[in-house]
This record gives C-alpha cells, sequence and structure tokens, in this order.
C-alpha cells in the first residue's frame, strides 16, 4: 500500500546561512518532510512539479534522510533519472538528489516507523553515518561509486599521479589524498559523543553542519536547561562550540543550529579523528532523554 506526502507531511521551505554547495535564487532553503511508515504503508511519492510549482524553491539538489530509528532499510528512488539509494538501517545518509523539475522521488521501507527527511535546495556532499554507508552507490567514505576503465589502467601503470597540497601545522606541506569528503556524526545510547575516524593524520575541514531534533529534551537540572555541542580533535584541541536552549521545546523537524563554509582548519590528531561531544555549560557531559544530534563536516584527508 502507498501514501502521498504532498500534503500534509511537508512543513514550509526555512532560510538556511552560510550552507555547503551552490546558491539558488530564491537563497538556500531546506524543506522538511515526513514519512510516517506502517505495516500497512509502506510507500510514499512525491511530486516535483507539484511543489516547484508553489514557487518557494526552485530546485531539489539534496536530501538528507533521518534513518537512525528504523530497524529497515529505506530506498529513495527517481523515476526520471532512474537512480535509487538505499539508506541502511539504523543510519543517517546525506544523498545527492537527480530529480528533474517533472519527476517523482519514491521512498519505501517496511519499517513502520516515521523517517523525517530534509530536502535542500543546495548540494551537500553524499555521505552515509560514520563516514559512510553499506547500501546504495557509495562506498565506506561517502564517496559516489564511478569507474573509467582508461583511468583505472593509468592509475594501474603507474601513469597517473595527482596531489594537491595545503599547509598544515608547523608550516609543513601535506599533500591532500583525496576530494572533498563528508562524515555524519551522532551520538547515540548512554554516550553523550560520537567520533567520527577520518583515519588520516591530518584532515582539513572546510565547513560544519549542526542540527537537532525538534523532539531534543534534556535531562532535569541540567543547567538552564541549556545543551553545548562541540567538536574537538581527540587529543583534546577544540574546534569550535555551538549552544541550543531547549527551553518548553523546539520547532518540529531537524533544527540547523550551525551551517559555515570556507573553513581552513587542520586537524594535527595522530588519527585525524573529529569527535562530536554534548555537555552542558559545566562541561559535564550530557545525553538527552529524547531527540538526537547530529553533526556533518566536510574535507579531506592527507596522505602522510
Amino acid at each position: 500500500m502507498s501514501g502521498s506526502v504532498i500534503n500534509p507531511s511537508i512543513g514550509s521551505p526555512q532560510p538556511l546561512q552560510n550552507q555547503p554547495g551552490g546558491q539558488p535564487p530564491e537563497g538556500p532553503k531546506t524543506l522538511p518532510v515526513s514519512l510516517p511508515f506502517t505495516s500497512q504503508v509502506t510507500s510514499f511519492t512525491l511530486n516535483t512539479q507539484q511543489l516547484l510549482a508553489q514557487g518557494a524553491m526552485t530546485a531539489f539538489q539534496s536530501l538528507f534522510v533521518n534513518n537512525s530509528n528504523n530497524s529497515q532499510s529505506l530506498s529513495v528512488s527517481v523515476n526520471i533519472s532512474g537512480s535509487t539509494v538505499v539508506i541502511p538501517a539504523g543510519e543517517c545518509q546525506w544523498v545527492a538528489l537527480l530529480a528533474p523539475s517533472n519527476s517523482t522521488i519514491t521512498f519505501q521501507s517496511t519499517g513502520a516507523v516515521t523517517v523525517a527527511c530534509q530536502i535542500t535546495n543546495f548540494f551537500v556532499q553524499p555521505t552515509g553515518a560514520g563516514g559512510g554507508s553499506s547500501g546504495g552507490s557509495y562506498n565506506s567514505s561517502g564517496q559516489l561509486l564511478v569507474s573509467d576503465p582508461n583511468i583505472e589502467a593509468c592509475i594501474n601503470n603507474d601513469v597517473l599521479s595527482t596531489a594537491a597540497y595545503a599547509l598544515a601545522g608547523s608550516d609543513v606541506l601535506v599533500p591532500q589524498r583525496s576530494g572533498t569528503l563528508s562524515y555524519v556524526g551522532r551520538p547515540t545510547g548512554s554516550s553523550n559523543y560520537h567520533q567520527m575516524a577520518t583515519g588520516a593524520p591530518y584532515f582539513f575541514i572546510t565547513g560544519v553542519i549542526i542540527m537537532v531534533s525538534g523532539d531534543l529534551a534534556l535531562p532535569a537540572g541540567t543547567p538552564g536547561n541549556t545543551l553545548v555541542l562541540s567538536l574537538y580533535e581527540s587529543n583534546g584541541n577544540e574546534i569550535l562550540q555551538v549552544s541550543v536552549n531547549v527551553g518548553t521545546g523546539l520547532p518540529a523537524g531537524n533544527l540547523t543550529l550551525l551551517a559555515l563554509t570556507g573553513m581552513n582548519y587542520i586537524t594535527t590528531a595522530a588519527n585525524g579523528a573529529v569527535n562530536f561531544v554534548m555537555t552542558d555549560y559545566n562541561n559535564s557531559a550530557v545525553v538527552p532523554t529524547a531527540g538526537a544530534c547530529y553533526c556533518t563536516i566536510f574535507g579531506g584527508p592527507t596522505a602522510l
């Protein structure tokens, strides 16, 4: 059985600032979509032509899927482009949305839970939770899988060799091993942090997005009912910090607290790991009693 989420499960487009990707003419926006799967309803369809005709957004470029509470995988298919991406059970993922203006997007899952999504009119590098996904068309580093026999032959015969250089700590030239990658961190269970292990001695951070879910709730007695979200290197160096006052409740859907681009931060920890940490403003560990917090970092690892 299938259902339609054109009405009323789509929220109003929300403006964002400092987003990664290109600038659409109407400015960066995100469109919240709720998918209430049940044992009888396992498929939902979005008509992009109807949504774009409303004029609030002129294009759909990326999709954030929060499949973390789903015990089953979720597939996203676009009829005209023929693309299908599978988000594994229990994971969050950014998906490149190859959706022409007259296409339909189909979401399918047998998980019988409500899955929250965000459609953006700007591009975000595709990724899986913790840096990759075991499903879809992406490898474990969140990169789109492509193949060209001529390029592969050049690499195998040591004909092709590329390296981009940037200054690391102490004015050391470091060759960059890969292009832009992105990693999603989400603390789960009783832990107040999630480690995004890039696996590189140095990691160039060029952008950060931090979001919280609208149902976020903190333990009783949390000072000021305020949650502090921080990024640290594994050696303890603080990268940045942002806070959110939960108060009597947050707006429904995922709330973007921070969206930074143009950063030039280079990690110095041995494995390039970045920790996403939740505390109160006294720096004591906090584990929310409900809801979730998400952090996406963008950058590139190095070969050293």
